[in-house]
């Protein structure tokens, strides 16, 4: 009975399955006929570009926009740009300090003006490579071809680059007048001549550098710290170095007060004045400030000695060595 019972079921719900539309009930048939599913995307997202940011990722963002809100409040401020100077106010300083010391401001302004340059660190930084080296090997931080600038005078040249030949002709056109220094300072002539090669070769290399521009840079390069962007290698003695560099400084700003000195009393235009790297002017290389002391006019027609003429620079090395140990029992 429950095979037959089963069987029957199983009939009527097959045959119900399939009954035609039309023969189906008013309500069923009314039913709308389901749409295809639209094909979604690997990622999830039918159209990616349009869809709306989901309430986390939106918290997110918002989160993100006030951390940098916040960062940039409490950052600190950025340092200033730093202002360019002109060539005149670069000088400044140093001109109110020698105009205080009883210069000419208005000389002062136009000597440095004509310079059409700033004070170079490189002027000292060259003194501190030479202050350093029994510390250690430093060097101007420089291409090789800016380094020969600002090198220090090489005396190994022979006789200054120029001939024996040249330094005797200078002897023999001025015979009187060497006797006449020998006589008084006790130096013969060969020995001063001698001097003047290797310095300058007689006058032929008065240095690479103006010498106001030298020393007016040492004298307001005071620190190490102006020294190191240009030099390499000064890795320890800082505190030595930086006393060291000071007392440079003041060195070279009584040398430049010398120079502008020397420059009124001869009437050279101080701007013009060639010298060495540390500032040695004239044919005897003298520091300016040996010229009051040393420096001899061999010309009653000349109010000062003037170290770049030929005769008061011979005379001028001859009271020198005399001044210090030159005897005349040392000539052979």
């Amino acid at each position: 009975v429950l095979a037959v019972f089963w069987g029957v079921a199983l009939c009527v719900l097959w045959n119900g399955l399939h009954i035609p539309d039309e023969n189906m009930p008013r309500a069923v048939a009314s039913v709308p006929a389901l749409q295809p599913l639209t094909a979604v995307p690997p990622s999830g997202l039918a159209h990616e570009e349009s869809a709306p940011v989901p309430r986390e990722n939106a918290r997110i963002a918002n989160d993100s926009a006030s951390i940098q809100a916040v960062a940039a409040a409490t950052a600190p401020p950025s340092p200033p740009a730093r202002k360019k100077i002109t060539v005149a106010e670069a000088w400044a300083p140093l001109i109110a300090r020698l105009a205080a010391d009883g210069f000419t401001p208005s000389r002062l302004e136009a000597a440095f003006a004509a310079l059409s340059s700033p004070p170079l660190p490189e002027f000292m930084g060259q003194k501190a490579v030479a202050l350093y080296s029994p510390y250690g090997t430093a060097a101007l931080a420089l291409p090789d071809a800016e380094k020969a600038a600002f090198a220090p005078p090489d005396y190994s040249r022979n006789a200054g680059g120029v001939s024996v030949a040249a330094g005797r002709r200078v002897i023999t056109n001025n015979k009187q007048f060497f006797e006449g220094l020998f006589k008084r300072y006790g130096v013969p002539a060969p020995i001063i001549v001698a001097v003047m090669m290797v310095e300058t070769g007689i006058g032929q290399n008065l240095g690479k550098q103006n010498a106001l521009l030298a020393l007016g840079s040492m004298a307001v390069t005071s620190s190490l710290e102006q020294v190191l962007p240009v030099v390499s290698g000064i890795t320890s003695r800082h505190e030595e170095m930086d006393d060291a560099i000071k007392a440079r400084s003041d060195w070279a700003y009584n040398e430049l007060k010398s120079l502008l000195s020397y420059a009124k009393e001869t009437g050279r235009e101080v701007w013009t004045i060639p010298g060495s790297v540390y500032g040695a002017i004239g044919i005897c290389q003298f520091m300016p400030s040996n010229i009051p002391e040393y420096g001899v006019c061999a010309s009653k027609k000349r109010p000062a000695p003037d170290v770049f003429i030929l005769t008061d620079a011979a005379a001028s090395i001859a009271k020198y060595l005399s001044r210090h140990g030159w005897k005349k029992a040392l000539t052979p």
